[in-house]
């Protein structure tokens, strides 16, 4: 039983230290990659093994381009509803993975909790 114990715990601090690592690359990425105050990606769809679709947010004005390795076109601008339909589903987003992470969390601490009661219990 004692072995079962041990095993738990060693699954249980690999788990926090792959969620540690994880977060911590997540944060420090940002500082590593260079970014632009006026020009960011907001979404790319892959269409084939060299092209995709961007929407590119420029200057505060949003464009439907197209990506190859040879060459990058703009489609055409963006108008205010389809802007705002992409804010909207950028939020929506946003919201879905703090509820995941959330919930990550929360089963984290309750599994903690358990093995913590299980090993008092013990001694």
């Amino acid at each position: 039983m004692e072995q079962m114990l041990m095993l738990l715990k060693g699954i249980f601090f690999l788990i926090i230290v792959v969620m540690l690592a994880h977060f911590s690359i997540r944060y420090f990425s940002r500082f590593l990659t260079k970014q632009s105050q006026n020009i960011e990606i907001i979404d790319r769809l892959v269409i084939g093994k060299d092209s995709s679709l961007c929407i590119a947010k420029i200057c505060n004005t949003y464009y439907l381009m197209t990506v190859s390795q040879n060459k990058v076109e703009i489609v055409r601008e963006l108008d205010g509803r389809e802007v705002a339909d992409i804010k909207n589903k950028q939020d929506q987003r946003e919201k879905k993975e703090i509820e995941k992470l959330t919930n990550y969390q929360q089963a984290i601490q309750s599994v903690a909790s358990r093995i913590e009661s299980k090993f008092r219990k013990r001694n």
